[in-house]
This record gives structure tokens, C-alpha cells and sequence, in this order.
């Protein structure tokens, strides 16, 4: 294990997201041209040159008009889950595919509060258009049998990377406990449960859920009670479909929103643009760095913010970065970094 995170260290969370992503879509792709899969190879792969190609320039203007710092990663990681759940059709799709894309680098601008978005991008544009046009609602074709391994795998990884195991078991308990006593409860029957965990288990989409989507830092709670909580909510959300309460059937997607809204109310998140006032050097390899005092800003000692810096070209480590608040909260906003050689982009930056 310790092999193990010595390698996660080496590579940020995003950086890790986006290539378990691309390597996904490409297994998904290969898979489509050998026909282990019910979806054409060709067709995912023009699906995704359309997702990525509308996420960036859509996104490009959004954050000139609205002035924001983006990170770029970001914008590839949201083309990516979009293609891997949005319907697979040559040719018939590639406008919604690229209306659901401009919808969700929308949603990144306009759906915040404190200059923060509150809820999965991906998830939101899926949802709204698979509201006003079902035949577009989203198709998860990542739940091909074949995908679960790979997926199960990098989830496993990418959980071990951001601390999201609890989240994670949680959602996904809560959805086996209910699924099991939906199932029961309109067959009587045990051996109906366990076909149904079976075919959840064997489903990669429970888990590319579980791992990438709901477990997503910016729209899942801080601390691990929280994190819990919300796992118990969304798992209960995500199976209503098996216990067929009513009419109403939630959508994953829904679920998911649902629960994001939740996280926002419980652990309210902001951006602040920061003006760097003063750097002290305190040792050979030791710099402090001073941004004053903000007005309204409150923390606790041990803290941390996520830091974000634009800079061009970026190595693997991405153009975001973790640091813990050095000051006491009477003091200026101060954060201490340690600098190696070689450093990587960001730190020479």
C-alpha cells in the first residue's frame, strides 16, 4: 500500500481523474470496434471528439465573459462523464451531445453561488436534457459488463487518492440494504435479491457512480460525518427506481443533484481571488507567502484551501494544488511552501 500512495503523490486528484477517464473511453472505444460491447467504436469516438471539442470552446467563452480562472483538467473530465453515460448513435446524436456539453460549462457559470458551482456539470446537463427530450435521457452505456473491472479498479485508486472511501461505502450499502428490500418486498423472494445484487455488482455503472461522479470534492461535504450522511442520502435517492414509491421515478442524475444541493446546504463552498502582497524567504528551500488580510474570510487553525493557478505549459501535478493555512485567523492569509528540485511546474510558476 505504501507503493501505492507513494505513486498517488506523485499526481494530483485531477490529473488522476482525467486519465482514468481517457482510459476508459479508449478501452470503451476499442471494445465498440471489436464488438464486445453493443456500441459502435466509431460512434463513441466521434461522440467524444464533439464532447470535448463544445466543453472547451464553450468553456473558453464562459470564463472570458464571466472573468473566472478555470482549470482546464476540469473542462476534459466533464467531456469525458458525458460521454461515457449520453446515448451512443452515429450521427443522430452529435448536436445533443454537444448541447448537453455547452449545458454543462454553463451550469459552471450560472448555476453558483459565491462564484462556486454547486452541482456535478455533467449531471446537470444530462438531467436538463433529458427532461425536455426523454429520447436523449442518459444511457450510462459505461454499465457494460465488460467495463466493470477497469472501472472497480481506477475507482479504487481514485478513492485511495482523495480519502472518499467512506463516501463511497456508504452510497453504495444504502443502495444494496433498499434494493434488497424493494426486490423482496415485490417478489418475496430471496434468490431475486441476490439476482439483482448480482446484476449490480456486475454493472459498472453503480460503480463509475459511486467513484467519479458522487464522490466529486467540489459538490461532496468536507468531513467525513458529512461525507457519510451524504452517501446514506444519495444511495437512498439512486435505488427509489427498485422501490417503487409512487409514480415518480428519480433518475441517477436527479439523485445526484439532489444530493449535491444537500452537500452545499451542510458545507458551503467559495472562491476567493487572491493578490499575493509579499514572499519571505525563511529558509534555503523554505518561502512563506503573505495575502493579507480578507475581509469577511473566517477558518479554523489546520485548515487548508484548494489553490489554483493558471499557467502555461503545465506538467502532469495539473495547475491546482492543496495548502494548509500557516497563519492563526486574526492573522494574514499565509500559506508556506517547500520547494525541491526539480520543482514541478506550478511551484516555478
Amino acid at each position: 500500500m505504501k507503493q501505492i500512495d507513494a505513486l498517488l503523490n506523485k499526481i494530483t486528484m485531477y490529473r488522476l481523474t482525467l486519465y482514468f477517464l481517457i482510459g476508459l473511453a479508449a478501452l470503451g472505444i476499442a471494445f465498440g470496434f471489436a464488438g464486445i460491447i453493443p456500441y459502435g467504436g466509431l460512434d463513441i469516438l466521434t461522440n467524444l471528439t464533439v464532447a470535448v471539442a463544445s466543453c472547451y470552446v464553450s468553456n473558453l467563452l464562459f470564463s472570458k465573459v464571466f472573468k473566472a480562472v478555470t482549470n482546464i483538467e476540469s473542462v476534459f473530465i466533464s467531456a469525458l462523464i458525458i460521454t461515457l453515460i449520453f446515448p451512443v448513435a452515429f450521427t443522430s446524436t452529435l448536436l445533443p451531445v454537444a448541447v448537453v456539453s455547452v449545458i454543462a460549462m454553463a451550469s459552471k457559470y450560472l448555476l453558483t453561488i459565491s462564484r462556486k458551482h454547486i452541482a456535478n456539470p455533467a449531471a446537470v446537463a444530462v438531467l436538463v436534457v433529458g427532461f425536455f427530450v426523454p429520447d436523449y435521457a442518459a444511457l450510462w452505456w459505461i454499465g457494460s459488463g465488460v467495463m466493470t473491472l477497469p472501472v472497480f479498479i481506477g475507482g479504487v485508486l481514485l478513492m485511495r487518492k482523495i480519502r472518499r472511501e467512506d463516501l463511497a461505502f456508504s452510497f453504495i450499502v444504502t443502495f444494496l440494504m433498499l434494493s434488497a428490500i424493494g426486490t423482496f418486498l415485490q417478489n418475496g423472494s430471496f434468490s431475486q435479491v441476490l439476482l439483482v445484487w448480482k446484476q449490480s455488482f456486475i454493472s459498472s455503472a453503480l460503480f463509475f457512480f459511486a467513484f467519479v461522479m458522487l464522490t466529486e470534492p467540489l459538490t461532496s461535504p468536507v468531513t467525513k460525518k458529512l461525507q457519510r450522511f451524504y452517501g446514506v442520502l444519495v444511495g437512498i435517492l439512486y435505488a427509489s427506481p427498485l422501490l417503487r414509491l409512487g409514480g415518480f421515478t428519480l433518475t441517477p442524475e436527479m439523485a445526484l443533484v439532489v444530493g449535491n444541493i444537500f452537500a452545499y446546504i451542510v458545507t458551503p463552498k467559495y472562491r476567493l481571488l487572491l493578490t499575493l502582497e509579499r514572499k519571505i524567504k525563511l529558509t534555503q528551500d523554505t518561502y512563506l507567502f503573505d495575502f493579507g488580510k480578507i475581509a469577511g474570510f473566517k477558518f479554523r487553525p489546520g485548515q487548508y484551501l484548494e489553490w489554483t493557478l493558471p499557467h502555461s505549459p503545465s506538467d502532469a501535478r495539473g495547475n491546482r494544488r492543496y495548502f494548509s493555512i500557516v497563519s492563526a485567523p486574526h492573522e494574514n492569509l499565509m500559506m508556506a511552501v517547500k520547494f525541491y528540485e526539480p520543482s514541478s511546474s506550478y511551484k516555478k510558476s
